[in-house]
């Protein structure tokens, strides 16, 4: 039977096939690379080239894979694409399959069309193998799809050209308009949809780029009034978005009229909507229109509702400008309902109460009419839960009972509720969500099939009613829901959106149930980019959200915030900090804090700090409550307030005066400048403040206060005037609105305290360089850096010297000038500069020098600049670190160090420790560490070891460590012993016949993990550890090698058990002993891009030592030879001066050779000093006249027998007399471990 239902998934799991070069100047370069293995399934003459994404679909031509990435365009250029076949292979002999038409989402079984005429000629297919599409937009940028058919079909010789790797350059050939209606700001919840779509897209790390999260209600009948729904507005403004709502009573009820109001706030609004959600039904007493468009391929007369063109808002293409969703209400009722599940949800309201819901999800895949792969879409997002942490999948796909089954598992409670099947959810109904008892346990439902989500069409369709069910005080459903309308829908793009909506959510990390839908659409577009038939315009239209799009959706348990801040402040008071902590009192960056006066519109949103902290302006509230409160995706919302008081004795900064400048010129203070400063003070109080001293401070180095005290006396009430006498000066390094630091604090005589920060707008110029420079290893170039002065002070005579101590780059100019650099302008200098890469380094590395640049007017600061060395790949090696390590994998066959995996059994010649770990630091006999001895001095990170402790979690430590740190941390940083080479640092368990062997000899040292078990999984692992007797350049460290066996990364974690469990998979790197320099090659599952995955059989090699010829060295001594005799028990010293007269940093390595004339040795190259009774020894490799001569067994030879491994064979006659060591000897037996015996 000739086989066409394709299950269109693992691109989602799979390891990325395109790779962004660099971006050039100009141009776009990718590597393409196939990494489906070819499969070829054969019906009668024609054969199907099965693959795991989008096929081309020209009715007739052949059938063959396409391949396709999203890149980001220069809205004012135009493109072109062309293509470089680096590698390829051929298959004979066959005729390829011709697309068939779809028929109920499914192509056609049997051949009905083929174009007979292309079939017969010398031509081939495709007539493009690459090409890019149209510009399309979304939101603030301009993308295009590359399209890759990595193929070439000839018919006439029956041949199928199959490119592996594909070089595609993304060519500028001219100017275009800007299509893009305005220049969006950049959105915080797209950015994330954008990293993860497309491949060249460079998110950018300053807050001020952003915008506010903005959300546009658009309001049915008289919801905008109506109480319940203002608690939901109130509730998205105190966690940081600015709100807007609208009535369709005053823009329109029609579909133009809403879109055309959506389209005007979209475009003309200062801070834009990221999310619109309709709150309404179509049709009732809250009714909203939709769109309706079958795009040809209804069969069933259905009215193929969508809500997506509200989304369409600029260019002509399918993406979406905004996230769309539907609050399907008919009743107030309904929408208290709706507005409850909402708040409670996303506020974990119950966190507490509800179980394992958090880790909970459920998952139906029936088989039964729409096939296999129902069940296999089900399975794989099943696994990527598990994968993300998720403990609890319910995973259903055979068998019957379908109805009651997902009954029991809603009333369970999920976290998530996944169901494809076929129309009619085997028998699910509405009543089934009614009769279910989830209460706050509310999934987010994913039922993409015919029907679930024919809004319009029927009054509550499947995700109306997970939207819309249960009451306020009697939750049910679901907090919001994604189905599918009309009866028309197929498989093929149902599992491909349905796998993209979960991959969006745990691999993605997209927050919110909007962007969620956009995820799932865009995978549906990526695996068809060509719209084949429409198919893809259908599929867009008719997967809706019911439910508010700006949703925050839980992926794991919540976490805790630890939020410290003042409740209560006096009025005046101009600056108010936020510390936000983790449940273990760690700092949390990134984490919004928002601050919303009373019933005000507008919050003011600030994200922590490397430290946890944020620092807010007062001087923007009045007195009143303003309430506080902090989000992070999956922490439990901190909600607090701030009190902002007027009491009775309260004095402070007057900000409704500006501060003073007195610097006898243009009153702007200005880096270099020494001036005073007035300050307006005022009396908040009702009573006096008596005896008021002032006292000005800063904790910055680029001020000097040169005054820092005034006593004041006393201040009457509603008393306002200046302070003139405090006096300052400026460091001319200060940079554009530098952060003094400067605050002032006073105190009266009762002390009482009050103090305010001194904001002053510093105007300087800020030189910042504006490029990476790229050399080639080897190579000597001479360049220029660019300079952009981001301040308003012009900067005259600039100069600049790159300082390094690398010895990666020798500088051959250092220096060169820029001459003025005006405010806001970009120079570059005069292509001075001159250096040379060392080709000792990896292709991919990065050094990060210095430029020290000055100017005519005092500006002196230190800047990095980045040097990269060509670009990595995969199969580079990862590092150097900053001591100079690399970690080598099995896949970096590229280069002469690449480690072989060839493991070294040592469980039955090692020496078994006995430790003894049952997991989650707990153990009993030995325990779990072990100290010992080496047999050669280890140096790693320049310093010599003789012991080692090694722990069964997956790590040794130099010297004696009492550390039995199971749980992993990233290295190098803080958690475990320092130093440590980590070969895989989990919670390892002994149990199951689990034991740490060790073995050495003068050659190496192997610890040997065997048959461990992960405490959270019970994976297997069997890896080891070999510490290699060597000494490699530059400064003689030893090498390591890793190697793994039974490799089984699965640690995820469960912080909803009690207590919580660690996860975090594996540590695997090095670190050295102040554990701030090391590599990590693996953490969290997450690998660098210079690593491979691990997995069985694989192996890393660890070492300073660079895969490049080094400079060659030569020997020049003082004396060729010394002769000399020494009497016993006496010494004598005769110096030899070595020189290495080599290329420059050489290092020279040389021996030593030796005779005794009093023994003639019978060597021409001894390998060492005779023993006490005069034998010599040499070999081979040290003495030229010894020559290998393998002397094969004659067939008169004897087979020796032994009867065990350990015991020797019986006598055997030499034949003559043999002496040995003054002994005569005329027998002797064998040993099977390699040596023999002598008896006389």
């Amino acid at each position: 039977m000739f086989i066409f239902n394709v299950i269109l998934f693992s691109f989602l799991f799979s390891s990325s096939e395109f790779i962004l070069n660099r971006n050039m100047d100009k141009d776009i370069k990718i590597n393409f690379l196939l990494n489906d293995d070819i499969e070829l399934i054969e019906n009668d003459i024609y054969t199907h080239v099965k693959s795991s994404k989008g096929y081309t679909d020209i009715l007739g031509m052949p059938k063959l894979p396409l391949h396709s990435t999203m890149i980001k365009l220069d809205p004012t250029k135009k493109y072109s694409v062309d293509f470089e076949v680096n590698n390829s292979r051929f298959i004979d002999n066959i005729i390829i399959s011709p697309s068939q038409n779809i028929e109920k989402g499914l192509e056609k079984n049997h051949i009905e069309l083929i174009d007979s005429d292309f079939y017969n000629s010398d031509k081939h297919y495709p007539f493009v193998n690459v090409s890019i599409s149209e510009p399309m937009i979304l939101r603030d940028l301009v993308v295009a799809n590359i399209n890759v058919i990595p193929f070439k079909y000839l018919p006439a010789e029956k041949i199928l050209e199959v490119y592996e790797s594909i070089t595609i350059i993304v060519k500028e050939i001219g100017q275009i308009e800007d299509s893009r209606q305005r220049v969006m700001p950049k959105s915080r919840v797209f950015e994330k949809i954008y990293k993860n779509k497309i491949l060249n897209y460079d998110e950018t790390y300053r807050q001020s780029d952003y915008q506010n999260s903005a959300i546009l209600y658009i309001c049915s009948g008289d919801i905008e009034s109506n109480s319940i729904f203002q608690q939901l507005v109130e509730w998205r403004r105190q966690r940081g978005y600015i709100v807007y709502t609208a009535s369709t009573s005053e823009m329109g009820s029609s579909s133009s009229s809403i879109k055309n109001y959506i389209s005007n706030a979209y475009f003309n609004y200062d801070v834009p909507p990221e999310y619109v959600a309709l709150i309404g039904d179509v049709g009732g007493s809250y009714s909203i229109p939709t769109y309706y468009e079958d795009f040809g391929h209804d069969s069933y007369g259905n009215q193929c509702e969508g809500d997506h063109p509200y989304s369409q808002l600029d260019g002509n293409d399918l993406l979406s400008d905004i996230l769309i969703g539907r609050m399907s209400i008919r009743t107030v009722s309904e929408l208290s309902t709706a507005v409850y599940k909402i708040i409670n949800y996303e506020k974990a309201t119950y966190l507490g109460n509800l179980d394992n819901y958090f880790t909970r999800a459920a998952m139906f895949g029936d088989p039964s009419t729409s096939g296999n792969s129902c069940a296999i879409t089900k399975e794989a997002v099943a696994t990527l839960l598990s994968n993300h942490g998720f403990n609890d999948v319910y995973l259903k796909t055979s068998g019957g009972s379908w109805s009651s089954s997902m009954r029991d598992q809603l009333s369970d409670g999920s976290l998530f509720f996944n169901y494809r099947g076929y129309l009619g959810m085997s028998g699910f109904t509405n009543s089934d969500v009614d009769n279910a008892s989830n209460g706050y346990k509310l999934p987010f439902a994913t039922v993409l099939t015919c029907g679930t989500g024919s809004f319009a069409e029927d009054q509550t369709c499947m995700s109306e009613k997970f939207f819309r069910a249960g009451t306020v005080s009697n939750p049910k459903g679901g907090v919001a829901a994604i189905g599918t309308a009309t009866w028309n829908t197929h498989t093929l793009f149902n599992n491909i959106v349905d796998m993209g909506l979960y991959h969006g959510l745990l691999a993605d990390q997209v927050e919110t149930a909007g962007a969620c839908l956009v995820s799932g659409k865009l995978s549906l577009l990526n695996t068809y980019p060509t719209d084949p038939y429409q198919w893809i315009s259908a599929f867009t239209h008719w997967n809706n959200l019911i439910g508010d799009p700006a949703t925050h959706l839980w992926t794991k348990t919540p976490e805790l915030f630890t939020v410290n801040h003042e409740s209560q402040v006096s009025y005046g008071t101009n600056y108010f900090n936020v510390l936000v902590l983790d449940s273990s009192g760690n700092p949390v960056s990134d984490a919004l804090v928002s601050m919303l006066i009373r019933f005000g519109d507008t919050p003011v949103n600030l994200f922590t700090d490397s430290n946890g902290e944020v620092l807010f302006d007062l001087n923007l509230f009045d007195s009143g409550l303003v309430s506080i409160t902090v989000t992070k995706n999956n922490f439990k919302p901190y909600t607090g307030a701030l009190n902002i008081t007027n009491s009775n004795i309260s004095m402070n900064i007057d900000s409704s005066q500006p501060i003073l400048i007195n610097d006898n010129n243009d009153g702007i203070p200005t880096a270099g400048e020494e001036f005073g400063i007035s300050v307006p003070i005022i009396n908040f109080g009702s009573q006096i403040v008596q005896s008021i001293t002032a006292t000005l401070t800063s904790y910055s180095n680029l001020i000097n206060i040169l005054n820092d005290q005034i006593f004041i006396g006393d201040i009457s009430v509603n008393q306002s005037f200046y302070l003139d006498d405090f006096n300052i000066s400026v460091d001319p390094s200060a940079v554009q609105s530098e952060d003094l630091e400067l605050y002032i604090s006073f105190q009266d005589n009762e002390n009482n305290q009050w103090t305010s920060k001194i904001n002053l707008d510093i105007r300087g110029s800020h030189l910042i360089p504006n490029e990476e420079i790229v050399i080639q290893p080897g190579q000597t170039n001479s360049f220029s850096i660019s300079l952009v002065n981001q301040g308003s002070l012009q900067a005259n005579n600039v100069v600049g010297e790159i300082i390094t101590s690398s010895n990666l780059l020798t500088i051959n100019n250092s220096s060169d000038s820029w001459g003025t650099i005006n405010a806001g302008s970009q120079e570059s200098s005069g292509n001075g500069f001159n250096v040379t890469a060392s080709s000792d380094v990896v292709s991919g590395s990065q050094l990060i020098a210095s430029l020290l640049i000055e100017d005519s007017n005092g500006y002196s600061r230190t800047e990095n600049i980045v040097f990269r060395f060509g670009t990595v790949q995969v199969d580079d090696p990862l590092g150097p670190d900053n001591y100079g390590y690399y970690i080598y994998d099995s896949n970096d066959i590229n280069y002469n160090l690449h480690p072989e995996y060839d493991w070294i059994e040592i469980s039955q010649i090692g020496t078994n420790l006995n430790l003894a770990n049952s997991g989650n630091g707990n153990w009993s006999g030995n325990g779990p560490l072990n100290i010992v001895d080496l047999p050669f001095n280890f140096k790693f990170y320049g310093i010599d070891y003789d012991q080692i402790t090694i722990c069964t979690n997956g790590w040794i430590a130099f010297d004696d460590v009492y550390s039995e740190s199971f749980r992993n941390y990233p290295i190098p940083g803080a958690g475990g012993p320092s130093p440590m080479i980590s070969a895989f640092w989990d919670d390892l368990e002994t149990g199951n016949n689990g034991d740490v062997f060790y073995y050495s000899d003068n050659n190496y040292v192997i610890i040997q993990w065997d048959n461990m078990r992960t405490h959270f999984s019970n994976s297997s692992e069997t890896f080891q550890i070999i510490l290699n007797n060597d000494s490699n350049l530059p400064y003689g460290d030893n090498s390591i090698k890793i190697q793994y066996k039974d490799f089984n990364n699965t640690s995820v974690g469960d912080f909803n058990d009690y207590p919580p469990e660690h996860g975090s998979y594996s540590t695997i790197g090095i670190e050295n002993h102040f554990a701030n320099d090391g590599l990590q090659y693996s953490y969290y599952n997450n690998y660098p891009t210079s690593a491979m995955t691990l997995s069985d059989n694989t192996a890393l090699f660890i070492t300073t030592a660079l895969p490049v010829t080094l400079p060659v060295p030569q020997l020049n001594t003082s004396l060729s030879s010394i002769d000399f005799s020494i009497q016993p028990n006496t010494e004598e010293t005769i110096e030899i001066i070595l020189i290495n007269n080599g290329e420059e940093n050489s290092v020279l390595e040389y021996d030593i050779s030796y005779n005794y004339p009093e023994l003639e040795s019978p060597f021409y190259v001894p390998g060492s000093s005779p023993d006490s009774y005069g034998y010599f020894w040499s070999d081979s490799s040290i003495n030229p006249e010894l020559d290998f001569e393998w002397i094969e067994r004659s067939d008169e030879s004897l087979q020796v027998n032994f009867i065990n491994n350990d015991n020797g064979s019986e006598n055997f006659e030499i034949g003559f007399e043999f002496s040995f060591y003054d002994q005569i000897y005329t027998e002797f037996f064998i040993n099977p471990n390699g040596w023999i015996g002598f008896e006389s």
